[in-house]
Formats: structure tokens, C-alpha cells, sequence
């Protein structure tokens, strides 16, 4: 859906689809040969809370036109759903005559009218904005937050006691949560894509890439957050980019490629921290690079879809793999992305319906100690990219977010309870700060951050209580860029890479390395 915060609404979109924008006498002449109407859901905003005692409300939707005729863009119609409850209020604008498409959009600041007349007093109902899915609150023009953002809930009276575990709840869009610490960036060189594991103890960086040559190295540090002092760990026997590592509770396993191949495990071997010794580990026994590795508490799982079995399991104390059984649901068609549940493997994937008609899109889920397969209830609504779209696990629920672009056009996000099987529609997180797949870690007490780049805001905090997402400052001086290690260490997370203060990575930038706290 369109943001209702700031000037860039649906009026900018719609004027970067139609390139309407910019306009001079002969391209309008162009865009009246053609005329075109383009109708969207627009979100209403007030100038100040509504009277309880009102039945008619003066709501406004506030964005841009484009070139510099305000009449190109007008009200179409505005739709008002009242029950006992709520009033939910969905206004409609539309464009007309677009302009060349070579034109670009400059626009003009735009705020038109929407009359909206009550059958009884607004009074306690809620007033909500329908052109966000779920609706919400209609946003207030003084009111710091936008995108659909809901607003904050008043914090909760303050209390003696100590041991409250309650969840503060999210900061009001414009404001951020967490602290940054920065810390010494180690002993490692510049490089690209290192692979990084929290032991409990240490954070483990290994391999990488020269930036400059991209040559795959073979060396790796340790990092202990309690004394804030790094190590040098010995070397990785083999060269070649390391593709997956997964901790155990003993070891930090990890498979790799000769060179700089992305697709095909060639090499894999085991760390011991604390014996500072790697030992060979054989290969699962397909070599394709695992979708998602993880350890189960007893094997490692290696989820590598696409042949006869979709991968296996290794037992560190017998050295050997035992394949996973193909997925027995009926109709399965296709599947994906996966994450881990702490007991199950949730897999993204696709049904074809008994009763027939489009394939289906659902969440299967493999248990390793039973070897069997079970399938979930089936989405409510529809989503982008699927089976590939990233799933995040909060500790309870599977996280699904459709990224929609930029101003979060069209993203929807979903939670999903395997225990009860049920899923359920929760808030957006900021897509606009970086576009495309969001892949989270988990924090103490069921808590989701998920890193957007080497933008300004780097952490997305998701409270899953809440259903709602809060956005971490920008940490001071250089940021390490996206492809950076991100791991969480229970209550804090672990931020390592090439520093830059812009998008452009020189071959001798430095590293930087940062602690983040919610």
C-alpha cells in the first residue's frame, strides 16, 4: 500500500509508472491525443483529532501531482464502511492524461478534500484509513509516522517491581529503538561475504572474499563481546569460498566451493574453538549448496531441494549422513526458501487443490526425530516471489513478508503459529529503506531483527506480540555494507564488514565492526 507519511505518496508512484511528469505545452498536447485514467486507494489523513460529537468529517490525502497542473490529479470518490465499532474510510484519486514517457516527475505539492458524512456520531468508534491492509488509524497530519504504521499504544504505567518482563512497546514512526556500540574491527583484512557464527561464547568469522580480486581466503578470527578482544583462529585447510557455516554447540561446520563457484559443495570441514583444530567432514550426499543448514540439537540438516531428496542429515558422532525423505504431502507442486522452528524445518512452498484450480501457496514442515512431513493451513492472501521469499522464525511464528517496493506498494506481512495452525496479518516492515528480502535473526524473548544494508536505518525490530516493527538508528561514521556478517548473540547483535560511507567499496576500505542493543 501507498505511504501516508511525508510528500511521496500514491501520486509520486503513479507518476513514476506513467512518467507523467515534467510537463510542457507539447507533451500535454501529446498526453490529451491518449488520455488515460488511473484510479488508486489513497490514504486520508486530519489536521487534528476528530470531535466524538461529529457526523460529518473534513478528511484530506495529502501527496504530489505531477507537472504542474494540480487538476491532472483529483478525488475520484471516497468509500465509508461504518459499523459499531469502526468507521473505515477508503479514499480514491486518479490521474488523467499522462504525459510522455520519456518526461520525468517533478510534481507539485497537492492536498485535496475528502467530505465524509456519518450516519451517527463518530464518537468511541475507531476512524480508520482502508486503503492499508489491515486498516488503521487514520493518521493524524502532526503525527510523526506513516507508510500504514499504526500508532503506538500509550506506555504502560510504571511499576516498582523489577522483574516485569513486559514488552516496551514499538517507538512511533520517526523515532528509533536500540543503541550502537562500536568496537574493534579485528585483525582480519578487507573482504566481502565472510560467514559468521555465534558460539555463546565467541563470534566466529570465516573465508571471504579479496574485494579487490575476488579471491576466496581461507583464514578467520574470533571475537569475544565479554572482553572485547579478537583472536586469530588457525586457517581453513582448503582454499575456496566458504559457502555455510552452521554451529553445533562443539564445532562450526562448514562446507565450501573451490573457488569462486556459488552452486556446488567441493569441501567441508569442522572447527573447534577450543582446541583451535579443523577436522574434515564428508559431503551430504547431494553437493548442491544447501538452501538453509541448521543444527537440530542432535544432526546437522541440510535443506537442498531439487533432487531425489530434498537433503540430509549428519550425525557429528557417527561422521555419516542420512538422507531426508521426500516430501509425502499430495499435490505438493513446488518448494523453497526455509527456516528453522527449533523443532521443525518450515519449508515455503505450493499445493495443487483437490477440487482443482491455481496451486495453492502453504508452508510444509519436516520433523527430523519422526522423519515426517505435514503441510499448513493455506495463506491468507497472496505472495510475491513465492517459494524464494525469505521466512524468519520470532521463536513462536514463521515471518512472511511480500516485499512490495518502494513506500511498501502492495507488501503484506504474515505470522503463522505452527502450533496452532493459524496464521494471522501483522504490520509491514519499512521495505522503502531497502526494497526485496529481509533475512532475520532471533533475539531473546522471541524478538525478530532483520538488517536492511548499509542504509540509514540497518535493524528492523519486530515486537511479535504487537505485530509491529521498529526501525534502529544509524550507527555513527562508516557502516559495513550488506553483505556483512549480521548474528545474533541472544540480546544483542554482532555487525562486521567493510566499512563505507556511501555505496561505492573501495578495494582498502577498512572494516568496521559495531554492537547493537534493542
Amino acid at each position: 500500500m501507498t505511504g501516508i507519511g511525508g510528500r511521496v505518496g500514491v501520486f509520486l508512484a503513479a507518476c513514476l509508472m506513467l512518467a507523467a511528469c515534467g510537463a510542457n505545452d507539447s507533451n500535454r498536447s501529446k498526453a490529451a491525443q491518449t488520455p488515460q485514467r488511473l484510479v488508486k486507494a489513497t490514504p486520508v489523513l486530519l489536521s487534528s483529532k476528530a470531535d466524538p460529537a461529529a457526523t460529518e468529517l473534513a478528511l484530506t490525502v495529502e501527496g504530489e501531482s505531477c507537472g504542474d497542473d494540480v487538476n491532472i490529479t483529483r478525488l475520484d470518490h471516497a468509500e465509508v464502511k461504518e459499523t459499531d465499532s469502526e468507521v473505515v474510510v477508503t479514499a480514491f484519486t486518479w490521474i488523467d492524461n499522462p504525459l510522455s514517457p520519456e518526461e520525468l516527475c517533478s510534481g507539485v505539492g497537492l492536498v485535496l478534500p475528502v467530505p465524509v458524512q456519518l450516519n451517527a456520531p463518530l464518537g468511541d468508534r475507531a476512524l480508520l484509513d482502508g486503503s492499508c491492509t489491515p486498516p488503521v488509524l487514520v493518521r493524524v497530519l502532526s503525527e510523526p509516522r506513516g507508510n500504514c504504521q499504526p500508532p503506538s499504544p500509550p506506555p504502560a504505567p510504571s511499576t516498582s517491581a523489577s522483574t516485569s518482563t513486559s514488552t516496551s512497546p514499538a517507538p512511533a514512526k520517526g523515532q528509533t529503538v536500540g543503541r550502537w556500540q562500536a568496537i574493534d574491527a579485528g585483525p582480519l583484512a578487507t573482504r566481502s561475504e565472510p560467514k559468521a557464527v555465534w558460539t555463546g561464547k565467541e563470534v566466529v568469522v570465516i573465508g571471504g572474499l579479496l574485494t579487490d580480486q575476488y579471491q576466496a581466503l581461507a583464514d578467520g578470527a574470533a571475537f569475544d563481546p565479554d572482553s572485547g578482544k579478537w583472536r586469530r583462529i588457525k586457517d581453513r585447510p582448503a582454499p575456496g569460498r566458504v559457502l555455510t557455516a552452521v554451529w553445533t554447540g562443539q564445532e562450526v561446520v562448514t562446507f565450501g566451493s573451490d573457488g569462486i563457484d556459488l552452486y556446488k559443495l567441493t569441501t567441508g570441514f569442522a572447527y573447534n574453538p577450543a582446541t583451535d583444530q579443523w577436522r574434515p567432514v564428508p559431503l551430504p550426499p547431494s553437493t548442491n549448496r544447501p538452501h538453509e543448514a541448521v543444527w537440530t540439537g542432535k544432526r546437522l540438516l541440510a535443506w537442498q531441494p531439487g533432487g531425489a531428496s530434498p537433503g540430509a542429515l549428519y550425525d557429528p558422532a557417527t561422521d555419516q549422513w542420512e538422507p531426508i525423505p521426500a516430501n509425502t504431502v499430495p499435490g505438493t507442486l513446488s518448494v523453497g526458501n526455509a527456516t528453522w522452528t527449533g523443532t521443525q524445518l518450515g519449508v515455503a512452498g505450493s499445493v495443487s487443490p483437490a477440487a482443482g484450480g491455481p496451486a495453492e501457496p502453504r508452508l510444509f514442515f519436516f520433523d527430523p526425530d519422526r522423519s515426517t512431513w505435514r503441510v499448513g493451513r493455506p495463506l491468507p492472501g497472496p505472495v510475491s516471489m513465492w517459494p524464494l521469499v525469505q521466512l524468519n522464525w520470532t521463536g513462536r511464528e514463521v515471518i512472511v513478508t511480500s516485499s512490495g517496493g518502494a513506500a511498501n506498494q502492495g507488501a503484506t506481512t504474515y505470522a503463522y503459529d505452527p502450533a496452532a495452525d493459524r496464521w494471522r496479518t501483522i504490520g509491514n516492515p519499512d521495505v522503502s529503506i531497502a526494497p526485496g528480502y529481509q533475512r532475520g535473526v532471533l533475539l531473546d524473548g522471541d524478538r525478530m531483527a532483520a538488517r536492511v544494508g548499509n542504509m540509514d536505518h540497518p535493524i528492523q525490530l519486530l515486537d511479535p506480540k504487537s505485530g509491529r516493527w521498529s526501525v534502529s538508528g544509524r550507527p555513527p561514521g562508516a557502516v559495513p555494507t550488506s553483505d556483512a556478517a549480521f548474528v545474533s548473540l541472544g540480546s544483542s547483535i554482532f555487525h562486521w564488514g567493510i566499512a563505507t560511507d556511501g555505496y561505492v567499496v573501495l578495494p582498502r576500505s577498512p572494516n568496521a565492526a559495531w554492537l547493537w542493543k534493542p
